[in-house]
This record gives C-alpha cells, structure tokens and sequence, in this order.
C-alpha cells in the first residue's frame, strides 16, 4: 500500500471514489431524500467543485493505493484564518473504501498529512465530521484532535 498524491489524470478514478464517499455521508446525515435534489444534479455539482479544487495549489489530496486501485484519500487544503498568526490546515474529508478499513491506511494518511504541512510550517490542523461516525471520532482522539466546538442541527420540518 502507498500513499501519494492524487495525479491529474486520475480525476476519473478518484471521483469516483469520492462520490460513493460522499453516498456514504448522505446516509450517515439522514438526510431525506425527498429533501435533496437528484443524485445526478449532486454528482455533477460535487464534480465541478471537485475539478476547482484539483487545480487549487491550497488543496491537497492524497490517496492510497493497493495494487493499481485508488482505495481512500484524505483532501485538505491550507488557509489563512483571521484570528491566528499561522496558517492552518483544515481536512475537509477523509475516506477508505469499507473493504480496506481497519489497515491502518487512515494513521497512515494523518502521518502524511503531518509531514506535508510541517514542512509548510502549518501550526494546527483542523477536521469538521460527523458525529455520528463513531469509529472515524474515536481515531481522530487517538491521533490527538481535541474537540474545541460542536455544531448541532434542528430540524423545522
């Protein structure tokens, strides 16, 4: 298993991946369906965000690979945040293929992660996910994230 940066020319592939991602955080949310538009709308929608995100120099994204196959990625980008001397690092997602978890394929990407904006001099790291998603909150402890805010959702419907 390798970890590396995503190439241009595996947009195709890695989109891929990130939109069974991005299926599995709709069901996490539980959302209504009846409350999104269609998955094809979504899809092409994430696609052209994703598309500016590759040709951004501030966002990074690193995938693993087994084989020939691209099985997870961790995505984050750097920032200027208006309140802190330093730049910050902010992961925006984080995912392994169902079939690939437990590998230690996530630690893996972190330790990447750390080196990279080390050496960007980048001073913290921030990570926004879903609470729900129990075993992903229990490794960001274990790795040393602290929780300094929550966001809470009511529903008016």
């Amino acid at each position: 298993m390798r970890i590396r940066e995503v190439k241009k020319e595996e947009f195709n592939e890695f989109f891929d991946l990130y939109f069974i991602y991005f299926r599995y955080l709709l069901d996490l949310e539980d959302i209504p369906k009846k409350d999104l538009v269609s998955l094809d709308k979504i899809r092409n929608l994430e696609k052209n965000d994703l598309k500016k995100d590759f040709n951004d120099f501030k966002h990074k994204i690193f995938v693993a690979i087994i084989g020939d196959k691209i099985v997870g990625f961790i995505k984050f980008h750097l920032k200027c945040h208006p309140h802190l001397k330093n730049k910050v690092a902010e992961i925006e997602d984080i995912f392994v293929l169902p079939k690939y978890r437990k590998k230690g394929i996530a630690k893996k990407f972190f330790k990447k992660t750390k080196i990279f904006l080390k050496s960007k001099k980048i001073k913290s790291i921030l990570l926004n996910f879903c609470s729900k998603n129990i075993a992903a909150v229990k490794l960001y402890k274990k790795i040393g994230f602290v929780e300094i805010y929550k966001r809470m959702k009511l529903s008016l419907s």
